[in-house]
């Protein structure tokens, strides 16, 4: 059917429906990748937010935990920083907030910005640490991302321990004390 609308010159880019998807956002809601990929080789715009949420189609496919269709729309030129949707929330930092470390691993190969934040200020490693998801921290820090980060005087292992995840803030309390201990001038 997309390619039947496409040859009949439709534009990829044109929303419509109930939600006003574009037909790329609708494929990634549906998690067909075959489709997504035809319609970015087509014109469609892997970064046009549309839909009942306003998210981009990589938004779209963090929110839906769609490993698959993130790596389509990453291979294909979607901006892994773009925030979008409701919140303005960057890819990552959605992925962090969920806990899904694989995508937070697939995004972070792909140059997500492991300190970008939202419109509230607070990056990927904050929404981790309000979770508990030391895996997704731990895959931040090592690929650069501050542990003793400030937002609004609160450190990660400030919010995690607020949000009763102790473990992870007294972890997060370690890494803090390591990176003082070890001074780069000293390397």
């Amino acid at each position: 059917m997309a390619n039947l609308l496409i040859n009949k010159g439709a534009s990829p880019n044109l929303a419509s429906g109930q939600y006003n998807s574009t037909p790329l956002n609708a494929s990634v809601v549906e998690g067909d990748c075959i489709v997504a990929e035809f319609l970015i080789k087509n014109g469609a715009s892997p970064d046009l937010a549309s839909g009942q949420y306003n998210k981009t189609p990589l938004s779209a496919a963090v929110g839906n935990s769609n490993c698959s269709m993130v790596d389509v729309l990453m291979k294909n030129g979607a901006a892994v920083n773009l925030a979008s949707g409701e919140s303005s929330l960057p890819p990552l930092v959605e992925a962090a907030y969920s806990g899904n470390l694989h995508i937070c691993c697939l995004l972070l190969q792909y140059g997500a910005d492991p300190e970008a934040t939202g419109i509230d200020g607070m990056s990927s490693i904050f929404y981790a640490a309000s979770e508990g998801h030391l895996d997704v921290i731990q895959a931040i820090i090592n690929n650069g991302g501050d542990p003793q980060l400030k937002w609004e005087d609160y450190t990660p292992a400030d919010l995690a321990r607020h949000q009763g995840h102790n473990y992870l803030a007294d972890w997060l309390d370690k890494q803090k004390k390591f990176a003082k201990e070890v001074d780069v001038d000293d390397v």
